[in-house]
């Protein structure tokens, strides 16, 4: 097994999928505005424009998040693809309301550092404070990234691809949206497929629709 130190980082392009959960307040709300911070990333060459993660947490007349932009080398490097939207039974804490989640797949240029760095930021313009939280217990966002290219990471902070992520049906249902059925992460045996049909997970998760939900959403508001 290789592990990537926490001070070493990179500028290569890796395919990465996050994934999305929330469960308080307008979580679709959220999920949208995760999405297109992340699409606000988009690494314009040759003067790449991304977030300022010390920038104003405020927002915009437009509900968006006011990201002062910067120069440097990290970024999203194309348009984000998006799973289906799925609800699910609570994880851990059985009392409280059902869950939306989802997953997000583009590549992105840099570190894995300044990725979890991003991704904590979007958390906190979304409300969460994650010292105030019970573990498994609610919260409007939550955030992890499943998968970072072909990189096992293990760090105090992170790890890569997420350590009980096979124990997790609301998981892998909007993984398999993304990523075929025979793809083997770092770390695994088994693939998607076969990790999906010994899940140990027998709680509730259904998808809402057939579409991609950003496609889904986009489609509506046009309508």
């Amino acid at each position: 097994m290789t592990s990537t130190p926490a001070h070493q980082s990179t500028v290569e392009t890796v395919p990465v999928v996050l994934g999305l959960g929330g469960n308080v307040g307008d979580v679709k709300v959220a999920f949208a505005k995760a999405i297109q911070t992340l699409a606000a990333c988009i690494k314009n060459d040759p003067t790449p424009v991304n977030p300022s993660l010390q920038a104003d947490t405020g927002t915009s007349g437009d509900d968006q998040p006011r990201l002062q932009p910067n120069t440097g080398t990290s970024g999203v490097t194309s348009p984000i693809r998006t799973s289906r939207l799925y609800t699910s039974s609570p994880w851990g804490v059985p009392d409280q309301p059902d869950f939306l989640n989802m997953a997000v797949a583009f590549p992105w240029t840099g570190s894995v550092e300044s990725l979890f760095n991003l991704i904590r930021w979007i958390e906190r313009d979304a409300g969460r404070h994650r010292p105030d939280e019970t573990r498994w217990g609610p919260r409007r966002l939550d955030i992890d990234i499943l998968v970072f290219g072909e990189q096992r990471i293990e760090q105090e902070a992170l790890t890569v691809p997420h350590p009980r992520l096979h124990e997790r049906r609301f998981v892998l249902l909007p993984l398999l949206d993304l990523l075929p059925g025979e793809t083997i992460l770092p770390g695994y045996q088994a693939n998607l497929n076969e990790l999906l049909a010994v899940c140990p997970d027998q709680g509730e998760v259904h998808a809402l629709g057939e579409q991609p939900w950003y496609e889904w959403r986009e489609t509506q508001k046009r309508s």
